[in-house]
């Protein structure tokens, strides 16, 4: 079996820059799961004290941690309509030219921060997430 990251590089090779952030996000995901002898307890969301299972639309939607991520970057969700309907009016209240790709580095770097806080112990915070988020999008300017 060939090792993970050659693979995750050789599927980015031709691939837009959304789509390879959804690959890396994979990668990641699969390297954390493999390199963690955690053995989890409950399924609560670890970076709010709703005491509320953690599904990715809590995690990357409706967790007060990202409600925070969202208003810093403008974006506003609207929870009683369709969820498609819903990232169609976000895209059309903000006032970002690059809405997607605003979207899914936030979301990217939300994501980054719960599985530092389960895999790793480090503690998440919006001053991480931020300084993260920054430094993506410079990546991402270049």
């Amino acid at each position: 079996m060939e090792n993970l990251p050659g693979a995750c590089e050789r599927r980015f090779e031709g691939v837009d820059a959304f789509r390879r952030i959804k690959v890396a996000a994979l990668c990641f995901l699969y390297v954390n799961y493999i390199n963690s002898d955690q053995k989890w307890e409950n399924y609560n969301c670890v970076l709010c004290s709703l005491d509320l299972e953690e599904t990715t639309y809590h995690l990357i939607f409706e967790c007060p941690f990202s409600t925070r991520c969202w208003n810093f970057v403008g974006i506003s969700w609207d929870h009683a309509i369709r969820f498609s309907d819903t990232i169609q009016k976000a895209r059309m209240e903000c006032q970002h030219q690059f809405f997607m790709e605003v979207f899914v580095i936030s979301a990217w770097e939300i994501w980054k921060q719960q599985n530092a806080q389960i895999f790793r112990g480090t503690q998440a915070s919006f001053e991480s997430w931020k300084s993260c988020f920054a430094r993506t999008v410079k990546l991402h300017v270049h």
